[in-house]
């Protein structure tokens, strides 16, 4: 490898921009956390508008993004998800013990310690390789070990990267990583005939070319995830006769009663389980003594009984 291949920053950012806009037909994402960047959306946003028919996008993340979905946390991760579920033929996959970041196309690979986050080349010092590759028989079947220039590229990666042998075929290994997780989200076109002068001649038949229509939707889990959140805005249980007859407060109005500031306040309500962590919504625990979540145009709020965090079935 030369010293080409090695990207650090802003340089590695670029590349993988680089990587997903280039891509013909296939392109595959690996990264435990995701939250994708304005320029990274709209490198993804070029492939959706071409409306290619061919192309088949792939993503594998995971640590606990998917449990912290399924609570209503993450809404950056949820923001990406749903952007990259708009893809007409796309598969989606969780892998909760990944740390391993890996990006490939027709063309490209990238080895890389970046996450597909808008924050790691802004606040991370990172790192990656980047090397050319055969795109025959990647990301669809088992590479050909016939293929001289694929056996060549993997077996420099292997030696230079990994310090294995020649036994050790890592784009084979991602390959089978991504197969072998759970799958929640995946579609496939459903593809329709087009006519005219944008499509192609077929021998000397006529002119014949399909176009996607529509997407069928084959399993779809990150939908029901995503409903969870708004589960929270709606009591799960009655009140108790305690807790219609409390008065409902703010966070700073109960403060002021207990002598805590607000920051004080929040944090003892979550220490109680009362509500989440990023401090947005009542947990079940929390609906169940009173709180409720309220809405307006400008924005949404928390009120709680008075004498919440004075009454002790609340711990």
């Amino acid at each position: 490898m030369t010293g080409d291949n090695y990207l650090f920053d802003s340089n590695l950012t670029g590349a993988i921009e680089d990587l997903i806009r280039e891509a013909k037909n296939k392109l595959l994402l690996i990264s435990p956390y995701i939250d994708l960047s304005p320029r990274v959306r709209s490198a993804l946003k070029e492939q959706l508008d071409r409306k290619n028919q061919n192309f088949k996008l792939r993503i594998l993340f995971g640590k606990n993004g998917k449990e912290e979905l399924q609570k209503g946390k993450k809404p950056k991760l949820k923001s990406s998800l749903e952007f990259l579920m708009q893809f007409p033929n796309v598969e989606i996959r969780f892998e909760e013990l990944l740390h391993a970041k890996f990006y490939i196309n027709d063309y490209h690979m990238i080895f890389s310690s970046m996450n597909l986050y808008d924050y790691s080349g802004s606040r991370n010092i990172e790192f990656g390789i980047l090397e050319k590759h055969s795109s025959k028989g990647l990301l669809t079947k088992a590479i050909d070990a016939t293929d001289d220039a694929i056996s060549n590229v993997v077996q420099n990666v292997s030696d230079n990267v990994f310090g294995t042998s020649n036994q050790t075929d890592p784009i084979k290994k991602f390959d089978k990583i991504f197969s072998n997780a759970e799958l929640l989200y995946e579609t496939e076109p459903i593809l329709g005939d087009k006519k005219g002068m944008g499509a192609k001649l077929i021998g000397s038949v006529g002119f014949e070319m399909k176009e996607i229509i529509d997407k069928r939707i084959l399993k779809d889990e990150l939908s029901k995830m995503f409903e969870v959140k708004k589960n929270y805005s709606k009591p799960l249980v009655k009140k108790t006769a305690f807790q219609k007859k409390d008065k409902l407060v703010s966070a700073t109005v109960l403060g002021k009663a207990l002598g805590k500031n607000y920051k004080e306040v929040v944090a003892d309500l979550q220490s109680l389980g009362l509500i989440d962590g990023d401090a947005n919504q009542p947990t079940e625990l929390g609906l169940q003594k009173g709180i409720e979540l309220k809405s307006t145009d400008k924005g949404n709020w928390m009120v709680y009984p008075e004498s919440i965090l004075g009454d002790k079935r609340s711990s």
